[in-house]
């Protein structure tokens, strides 16, 4: 929904909805990439039930953002959300190439710097049980 501003985008618009999407294993919400950025599309995901956040990216080391701030942002919008995050970063010499499992309460997983697979258990009892304490979604 969001694109990422002085990049060349010809041939990419952005979208226009995004909505929650009912799994066997959750109720997941997927934003790509510079989507990260705008925690209101997010909330919006989390409000309307989503428990699992994915975020595919390819996160530019060109980019003029601090990578602090790239490698801060899947935390933060776990805990924002008390959701889980998921961020696959693609692997390459011209992207952060860091990719995490967040729960809303620490890092559950990551691989830095190298192709791979990870993995992390979900409970989202502990996320309902999250959302009900704190009621900062409603």
């Amino acid at each position: 929904m969001n694109l990422f501003s002085g990049l060349e985008l010809e041939q990419t618009c952005n979208g226009e909805w995004n909505g929650v999407i009912k799994t066997d294993f959750g109720d997941i919400g997927i934003i790509i990439c510079w989507d990260f950025a705008f925690p209101e599309h997010i909330k919006k995901l989390s409000k309307n039930g989503a428990q699992i956040i994915f975020c595919p990216s390819y996160l530019l080391k060109s980019a003029r953002i601090s990578k602090d701030v790239f490698r801060s942002y899947p935390l933060t919008r776990a805990f924002e959300n008390l959701s889980y995050f998921v961020t696959c970063d693609a692997f390459g010499s011209d992207v952060i190439s860091e990719s995490y499992i967040c729960s809303p309460l620490k890092v559950l997983n990551k691989i830095l710097h190298r192709e791979g697979i990870i993995f992390a258990d979900l409970d989202l009892k502990k996320i309902i049980q999250l959302r009900k304490k704190y009621n900062c979604l409603s």
